[in-house]
């Protein structure tokens, strides 16, 4: 290729790449998780897919060695041999046979970010380490759909240097969906199998969604979530008895072993994969939990919630219960959604009273039931809720807002229109939505 030809072809890249970027501006992007079925593989892909994530792990840690007196720039992107250590720590030559050259590009780029990141957080003042070696690769970026991997149906896939199509299972998640496109994707290697998580994007727009009436929020630790409507939610998802026997047989293993005459559990390596898939279960449960309740929460118009101190909960008395919980995950899911609008968190959520405007400061966490002078009486947790949607009604200018203590906060995001009138919620009995779990008691 001459260099003109090479201009041309540059020109026209960077021409496309615009294109894409306008066009992604009126899409909306969503990522998918399917699952390779290993029982579909003969024993050479399953050999390459493993050796994959080995010569990934080795070029990441022979990048690592190269930097300690080199740029990582300088370093060449297209080479066969890596250094490293076999098990005796001596010094050994590994010839990388099974990786791309797509795949190793990805390894270097993704060090390079990796780097980009530490820079900027210590440029905050943030206390940051350097990067380590690795014992395991777990991800691999497939960067260019039809080239490096690609999906001839709904059930099978290919990857770049397998010669066979690879059975999958669960792409009928967005397959049948009409105007979807493929981006890049992440070749997982997890404890509990290998999974491919594909980006996706789709022109928005559409029927407009018909959503419930808006509602208020309440998090808290006797019960997990509480909604203006009555509702609460109590979750509790404790480590399993399994966990807890791996991390005991762990400890009894001999550090570097990887065979042993017990059974099921062979050596300290085997028993660590088994803990690790333990705890891959445990956070799926939590995620498929947190995932439901937001679900259910986003079916309102809108939703008002406080910007609580987690962190400084989980350092207390109830740090237990806050782990167990999932509070953090449906923070952070509605945290960043255009249809939530939060709270200051010295907003007096639980101690203003919405009939006379007083502020009840004596009371205390054991007062589940808020009593007014006024004659005012409601549950505790349903009366913050509710005073999420009026305070945030009632105070908001802009984006400055003023608290009942008469001091400037600031939201998150902007409220719904002021000018909206405020749907007074039901007064239920208490209604009790079970997310995982244990019955709430009044």
């Amino acid at each position: 290729m001459t260099d003109e030809e090479r201009l041309a072809k540059n020109i026209r890249i960077r021409e496309k790449s615009k294109e894409t970027k306008q066009k992604r501006k009126s899409q909306v992007c969503r990522v998918y998780r399917v699952k390779i079925d290993i029982s579909h593989l003969n024993t050479e892909q399953r050999i390459r897919l493993k050796m994959l994530f080995v010569e990934a792990k080795r070029l990441y840690n022979d990048i690592l060695t190269f930097m300690n007196d080199h740029d990582i720039n300088d370093y060449d992107s297209k080479t066969s041999t890596v250094q490293g250590l076999d098990k005796d720590h001596q010094p050994v030559t590994h010839v990388l046979q099974y990786i791309s050259s797509q795949m190793k590009q990805s390894v270097i780029q993704g060090l390079k970010d990796s780097m980009k990141a530490i820079a900027a957080l210590r440029e905050h003042n943030h206390k940051t380490g350097n990067l380590r070696y690795k014992s395991d690769y777990v991800s691999i970026n497939l960067k260019q759909h039809r080239i490096t991997y690609r999906f001839y149906d709904e059930y099978h896939i290919g990857i770049q240097g397998f010669k066979e199509r690879i059975r999958i299972k669960g792409a009928n998640q967005f397959w049948n969906i009409p105007g979807i496109e493929l981006a890049n994707a992440k070749l997982l290697n997890l404890p509990d199998g290998y999974y491919l998580s594909v980006t996706t994007y789709c022109n928005k727009g559409g029927e407009k969604r018909k959503y419930k009436p808006e509602i208020g929020i309440d998090m808290g630790i006797k019960t997990t979530i509480t909604t203006s409507e009555g509702k609460k939610y109590k979750v509790l998802i404790e480590e399993s008895e399994r966990i807890k026997k791996c991390q005991r047989l762990i400890a009894r293993r001999k550090k570097g072993s990887s065979n042993a005459q017990a059974r099921p559990f062979r050596g300290r390596y085997k028993a660590r994969k088994l803990l690790q898939r333990a705890y891959q279960k445990l956070t799926s449960r939590k995620k498929d939990t947190a995932n439901k309740i937001v679900h259910e929460l986003l079916e309102h118009e809108h939703v008002y919630m406080q910007d609580e101190n987690l962190r400084g909960w989980h350092k207390g008395l109830f740090g237990r219960t806050v782990q167990h919980s999932v509070l953090g995950q449906v923070k952070a899911k509605l945290k960043h959604n255009e249809r939530v609008t939060v709270l200051s968190s010295r907003e007096p959520t639980t101690k203003y009273c919405p009939e006379c405007g007083k502020l009840k400061k004596d009371i205390t966490l054991a007062d589940r039931i808020y009593e007014c002078e006024c004659g005012y009486r409601e549950d505790r947790d349903i009366h913050a809720a509710r005073n999420m949607i009026l305070l945030s009604k009632r105070n908001t200018c802009g984006t400055q807002e003023i608290n009942a203590f008469g001091e400037n906060v600031r939201l998150w995001q902007n409220t719904a229109e002021q000018s909206r009138r405020i749907r007074k919620p039901p007064n239920p009995q208490g209604e009790v939505v079970h997310a995982k779990i244990f019955p709430v008691q009044s």
